[in-house]
């Protein structure tokens, strides 16, 4: 308890230190490099809101210097944080699309794609699910083979959108496509979970018996 004391009064002092040079100096490189230290992880509500305050600061002096690539990259590693843990959906929103314009600027397709994974989580929790499945679509084309995790990943959120449009035959199709990827990424987890959303579906739309059989072999593959 009494080295946790410490380790937080130094973690106080530093942030001290880097908010006295964000208030005072006029010199923007600097200026960057202190909020670039001071957007820590999140806690607690009131931490969530200065991170999403720090977060823009940085981005909008990231677009003034011309740090585009640094940009974008804060704005897709602040996007959770904004827009499910303090639950500020279009705050996070606006984010993205004060960054998007930059794309163009950049030569990344990681971040180019997360970009638009997160827009398309976006708009998915704010229920525009035609949205969402575009900009999941553009996710999908813009992942290289490398990240074909992220790739996946997009691909099984883009089923969840098609099937809340009511586009349950895209949703299967998703669904499958995901847990190919998964299974030969060697995520038998997320693979038996696109299974199961699958089933739901049959159930969904009175396939009785396809849905029983195929949660029985769902059942047999998880005692593997």
């Amino acid at each position: 308890m009494f080295l946790l004391s410490i380790q937080l009064s130094f973690s106080q002092k530093e942030d001290a230190y880097f908010q006295k040079i964000v208030d005072t100096t006029s010199n923007k490189e600097l200026k960057l490099a202190a909020l670039d230290s001071l957007i820590h992880d999140t806690n607690n509500q009131k931490d969530l809101i200065v991170f999403a305050e720090r977060t823009e600061q940085f981005v909008d002096l990231a677009i003034e210097m011309g740090e585009y690539e640094k940009a974008i990259e804060f704005t897709v590693r602040g996007f959770f944080n904004i827009n499910i843990r303090l639950n500020q959906n279009d705050r996070a929103l606006n984010l993205v699309e004060k960054v998007e314009p930059y794309l163009e600027k950049i030569n990344d397709p990681y971040l180019e794609a997360g970009l638009y994974l997160k827009k398309g989580g976006g708009y998915f929790n704010g229920k525009s699910y035609k949205k969402a499945v575009e900009n999941y679509t553009k996710a999908v084309e813009t992942y290289e083979n490398k990240d074909s995790i992220y790739k996946a990943d997009a691909i099984f959120f883009r089923g969840q959108a098609q099937f809340n449009l009511g586009n349950h035959l895209k949703a299967i199709e998703d669904y499958k496509t995901a847990g190919i990827y998964y299974e030969n990424l060697g995520d038998i987890t997320y693979a038996l979970y696109t299974e199961a959303e699958i089933i739901s579906i049959y159930g969904i739309n009175g396939f009785t018996e396809k849905t029983i059989q195929e949660h029985l072999n769902l059942i047999e593959k998880k005692k593997r």
